[in-house]
C-alpha cells in the first residue's frame, strides 16, 4: 500500500493516478447501470412473451367460437336446441346446443342425442370454458393442458354412463 502525502489546495491539475481512479469509478457506475438495464429488458421480454401467449390463446378461442357460430348458422334448427347439418360433422354439444349430421341422426340418433344431452345437463361446456380460461393465463404450464384433457375424458365417461343407464346395449354402443 503506497501512502501519498496530502495534496495542497491550490493545486488544480490532476495526476495520472487520479485520472485512472476517476475513470474506474465512472466505468463501474456505467457497468452497474448497464447490468440493471439488461435485467429489466430481460424481464420485460419475458412479460411480453407471456402477454403474447395470453393474447394468442384468447384469439384462438374467439376464432373457434366464431367458427362454431358459423357452423350453427349453416345448419337447420330441428328443435329448441338441436342443429342438423347436411354435411359430415362429428356430433358435439356446446352450452345448450347439439350439432349432429343428418346421417348420424338417422343411423344412431337416440344414442348420440342421449350422450350429448348428458353433456348439456351436466354443464360440461362450462367446465371446459373454465379450463380454457385457466389455459389463457397458464398456457406455458403443461398441468393446465393435462387438466383440460382429463376433464374432457371424465366428461365422456359420464355421458357414456348416462347412455348405458338409459338402456342402450353396451356392446352395440361401443
Amino acid at each position: 500500500v503506497s501512502v501519498r502525502r496530502p495534496v495542497e489546495m491550490y493545486q488544480t491539475m490532476m495526476t495520472w493516478e487520479q485520472w485512472l481512479l476517476l475513470t474506474d469509478l465512472v466505468g463501474t457506475e456505467t457497468h452497474a447501470v448497464q447490468v440493471q438495464e439488461n435485467v429489466l429488458t430481460w424481464i420485460q421480454g419475458l412479460l411480453l412473451v407471456y402477454l403474447f401467449g395470453i393474447l394468442f390463446f384468447m384469439l384462438r378461442n374467439i376464432y373457434s367460437l366464431f367458427g362454431l357460430w358459423v357452423l350453427l348458422k349453416s345448419g337447420r334448427r330441428e328443435k329448441v336446441s338441436d342443429y342438423v347439418l347436411e354435411r359430415e360433422v362429428a356430433p358435439f354439444s356446446w352450452m345448450r346446443y347439439i350439432v349432429i349430421s343428418q346421417k348420424d341422426l338417422h343411423e344412431n340418433g337416440r344414442e348420440i342425442l342421449t350422450h350429448e344431452l348428458a353433456h348439456i345437463r351436466n354443464r360440461h361446456s362450462w367446465d371446459l370454458f373454465a379450463a380454457d380460461i385457466c389455459i389463457f393465463f397458464q398456457w406455458f404450464n403443461p398441468a393446465a393442458w393435462l387438466l383440460k384433457q382429463e376433464l374432457q375424458n371424465i366428461h365422456e365417461y359420464e355421458a357414456d354412463e348416462t347412455v348405458i343407464n338409459e338402456g342402450v346395449d353396451a356392446r352395440q354402443y361401443q
